[in-house]
C-alpha cells in the first residue's frame, strides 16, 4: 500500500493503485456526479420544450433524493440547487467548473480549521506554562509558584531591588528581612546544636541536611514564614480594631530612648523607624493573640485533652528515686574512691532489697539522701533536657512500674523507678499555653491565605548566612 494525497480533498489514503489520484470518498462522489450527468443527457433528449425540461429535471432530482445518503456532500448539494434554478442541462465544463469550486471551498475550510487548531493549541501551551504551578513553596500553606508569578516578581522589583518580599501593600527590604533570617538561624542552630555551640559546630552546620533539605536553606523558608505571619497578624489586628494604646507608646517611646542607640542600629543594621515598626508588630501581635484565645471558644481546651496531648509526645515521664551522695554535702567535692567503695556497695545492697521484694517507697524514705525528697515526696514529672543526661537516660527507657539499675551521675548513685505520669497544674497550663500557640500560628497561615505574597528570590537566595557564632 502506498499513501497518496487526494487531488479533490488532500486528505492523505492508502492505495494500491500507482495511478490513482483520489481517495474512495472523493472517486464515489464523482462517480456520482457521472451518472447524474448521464441521467440528464437522457432526459433532455426527451423533452421537446423547457417546460419538459424543468419536470424531467424535478424528477431526476426527486430520484436523486431518494438515493442519496446523510453523507452527501457540499458539492453535490450545490449543483442540484443551480440545475433547479436553472431549468437547464449543464454542460460538461459547467460541471467541471462547479466541482472545481467546491474543492476549493472544501481545502479553504480544512485549511482554516488547521490553523484554528494550531492557533487554540499555542493559545492552551501558553496557559498552562503560565499559570499551571511548577514548584511548590511551603512556606505559606502550600503557597505555589509558576511563570505568571515569576514575572510578576520581576515587575514587582524590578524598580525596588532592594526590597526582599512584597505581603499584601507591606515591602519588606533586606535589611528588615535580614533581621528575621539571623533570629530563624539562631533557632534553627539552637535546635539542632544546643545553647552553646563551637564555632567550628556551627561553620560546618550550614552543609547539613535537616529533612531533606540543606540547614541554609531551611533558615530562609523559616525567616520568610516568620515574617509572613508577623505582617499578616499585624494587618489582621488592624483590620479589627486593635490599636496600641496611649501608655504604651509611651512606654515604647522610653524605651526608645534608652536602650535604641545608634551603636545598637549600627550593630543590627537597622533604622530606628525599623526597630519601632518591629517592637509597634509584636505589641499588635500580643494584643490580638490576647484577644483572640479570650474571646475564640476553640482555645479553651479541656485538661483531659491536654493531658492526653502529652502523653501522646510521650516527652514527659514520672519518677521516683533513690539517691546516694558521692559528694561532701559540705564542700561539694567527689568523695574519695574508698568512700565512694562504700556508697556504691550501700546502693547495691538497696537495690538488692527492691528485687527481692521490699517497697520501693519504704526503701526511698529511710535511705534517699535526695534534698528535694520532702518537697516531691510523691516523685518528679519531668521533659527531656531537664534532668542530668545519664538520670534522663536511664528513666525514659523504663517501662511503667520498673525500676532502674544503678545509674550513676555527678551527683551520685540513683536507683530511679518509673511511675505512672502526673500532671501539676503548672504542666496542664504550660502544654495548654503551647497548644494556643500552635493554634494560633494556624490561623496565621490561614489569614496569610487570602494575601498576595511576592518573593524577591533573587535577593532571597543571594543573602549569606551566619558562618560563626
Amino acid at each position: 500500500m502506498e499513501k497518496k494525497i487526494c487531488e479533490i480533498c488532500a486528505n492523505e489514503f492508502e492505495c494500491e493503485d500507482l495511478e490513482e489520484t483520489l481517495c474512495e470518498d472523493c472517486k464515489k462522489s464523482l462517480e456520482e456526479e457521472i451518472d447524474k450527468e448521464e441521467a440528464l443527457e437522457e432526459v433532455n433528449e426527451e423533452a421537446n420544450d423547457v417546460e419538459d425540461a424543468e419536470e424531467a429535471a424535478e424528477e431526476v432530482e426527486d430520484a436523486e433524493e431518494t438515493e442519496e445518503t446523510e453523507e452527501t456532500s457540499e458539492a453535490e448539494m450545490s449543483a442540484d440547487v443551480i440545475l433547479s434554478a436553472n431549468g437547464e442541462p449543464l454542460t460538461e465544463e459547467e460541471i467541471i467548473a462547479l466541482e472545481e469550486a467546491e474543492r476549493e471551498k472544501l481545502i479553504k475550510k480544512q485549511k482554516t480549521i488547521k490553523i484554528a487548531s494550531i492557533a487554540a493549541g499555542i493559545v492552551a501551551l501558553i496557559l498552562v506554562v503560565l499559570f499551571v504551578p511548577f514548584k511548590k513553596d511551603k512556606v505559606v500553606e502550600g503557597k505555589r509558584v509558576n511563570l505568571f508569578t515569576c514575572i510578576e516578581s520581576a515587575i514587582t522589583f524590578s524598580n525596588d531591588k532592594t526590597a526582599a518580599m512584597s505581603i499584601g501593600n507591606e515591602r519588606i527590604d533586606e535589611s528588615l528581612f535580614n533581621y528575621f533570617l539571623e533570629g530563624a538561624q539562631y533557632n534553627l542552630m539552637t535546635e539542632n546544636l544546643g545553647q552553646q555551640p563551637t564555632q567550628e559546630d556551627v561553620k560546618n552546620f550550614w552543609s547539613k541536611e535537616i529533612d531533606g533539605k540543606d540547614a541554609a536553606s531551611l533558615a530562609k523558608e523559616n525567616a520568610q514564614k516568620d515574617i509572613i505571619e508577623f505582617i499578616c497578624a499585624r494587618q489582621k489586628a488592624e483590620k479589627m480594631g486593635i490599636t496600641i494604646s496611649d501608655e504604651e507608646k509611651k512606654s515604647l517611646d522610653n524605651y526608645m530612648n534608652s536602650y535604641i542607640t545608634d551603636d545598637f542600629l549600627k550593630q543590627m543594621k537597622l533604622t530606628k523607624e525599623q526597630v519601632r515598626y518591629i517592637l509597634e508588630g509584636s505589641s499588635l501581635t500580643n494584643a490580638l493573640a490576647q484577644k483572640v484565645i479570650t474571646e475564640d471558644k476553640r482555645y479553651d481546651i479541656p485538661n483531659d485533652k491536654i493531658e492526653a496531648a502529652i502523653k501522646e509526645k510521650g516527652e514527659k515521664i514520672s519518677a521516683k528515686h533513690i539517691l546516694f551522695n558521692t559528694i561532701d554535702t559540705a564542700t561539694y567535692q567527689p568523695l574519695d574512691d574508698a568512700k565512694k567503695a562504700e556508697v556504691m556497695k550501700k546502693a547495691q545492697e538497696t537495690l538488692d532489697k527492691i528485687k527481692a521484694g521490699e517497697d520501693f517507697d519504704t526503701l526511698m524514705n529511710s535511705l534517699s539522701e535526695d534534698p528535694g525528697l520532702a518537697s516531691y515526696p510523691d516523685g518528679y514529672t519531668f521533659g527531656k533536657g531537664e534532668m542530668v543526661a545519664p538520670f534522663e537516660e536511664a528513666a525514659f527507657k523504663l517501662e511503667e512500674g520498673k525500676v532502674s539499675e544503678l545509674v550513676e551521675t555527678d551527683f551520685g548513685i540513683h536507683i530511679i523507678k518509673r511511675i505512672p505520669l502526673t500532671l501539676s497544674e503548672t504542666d496542664l497550663q504550660n502544654e495548654k499555653l503551647k497548644m494556643q500557640n500552635e493554634m494560633f500560628e494556624k490561623d496565621i497561615s490561614s489569614w496569610a491565605k487570602g494575601t498576595k505574597i511576592i518573593y524577591n528570590t533573587k535577593l532571597i537566595d543571594n543573602l549569606a548566612v551566619i558562618k560563626e557564632q
